[in-house]
């Protein structure tokens, strides 16, 4: 079955190998579901990940349904200042968007995320100091 998993990626999957009946064997609706089932795991596997790495994710994801393993630990090595910095440059597309009169709603995510990524390098410094900032501050649960 070939399953669709975003980012223009899609995997061809053994059915079988994972104890499921042969696709030409069950009803649309079995295969709709099955299809659905399949593709929400693949997808959430490389969620936030660049779309280089995403195969990589997704097909990992499945080898271990193949194996058995129904949830699998991620080990996704991600940089904190980085993903700090893409998120101050996510923002700053998005006002630069709306200063210019226009609304975020009419742009797709991915052309924000572009535009994002293009001058997430502006952002590092920032981002690092933002991430040292909140390590320091301490929060009192006292009153909650």
């Amino acid at each position: 079955m070939k399953v669709a998993i975003g980012k223009g990626l899609e995997l061809d999957i053994d059915l079988n190998r994972l104890g499921l009946p042969d696709e030409a064997t069950i009803s649309e609706v079995a295969r709709h579901i099955i299809y659905l089932g399949l593709r929400n795991a693949l997808m959430d596997s490389h969620a936030g990940v660049e779309v280089e790495k995403s195969r990589e994710m997704a097909e990992k994801k499945l080898e271990a349904m193949y194996r058995g393993e129904v949830r699998v630990a991620s080990s996704r090595e991600a940089d904190p200042v980085k993903a700090e910095a893409m998120r101050l440059a996510t923002k700053a597309v998005e006002t630069a968007i709306r200063k210019a009169g226009k609304k975020t709603k009419d742009y797709e995510r991915k052309a924000i995320s572009d535009m994002a990524r293009a001058n997430v390098d502006k952002f590092m410094a920032t981002a690092a100091k933002n991430l040292k900032a909140a390590k320091v501050v301490e929060v009192d649960l006292a009153g909650l």
